[in-house]
């Protein structure tokens, strides 16, 4: 199967059976590596949003851990400066309260 991306590029699917045994051992570490860091991502975000009694998004986007109360963003934002997370709840419970 083949799809072409917004970029105009096609994409097909790849049979990793027509791969060495070395290659496909490989790629099995490699998904296996994926899905280990979904599993911790998930304790994570599950952790961090008890901890803080928030339900927030979190990224992880070039390296850097960032978080929304917000729906999932749309289109590309600037920067802007960087607050802790204590620092945004208390924002959020002061325009609650």
């Amino acid at each position: 199967m083949a799809y072409v991306d917004s970029k105009g590029r096609t994409w097909h699917d790849f049979d990793v059976s027509t791969l060495s045994v070395e290659a496909q051992a490989l790629y099995a570490k490699r998904a296996e590596a994926f899905r280990a860091a979904y599993a911790a991502e998930d304790a994570f975000e599950a952790r961090a949003n008890a901890e803080m009694k928030a339900q927030l998004q979190w990224g992880y986007r070039f390296g850097k851990l960032s978080f929304t109360a917000e729906g999932k963003p749309k289109g590309t934002s600037t920067a802007k400066p960087k607050m802790s997370l204590a620092q945004f709840l208390a924002a959020q419970n002061g325009r609650n309260a």
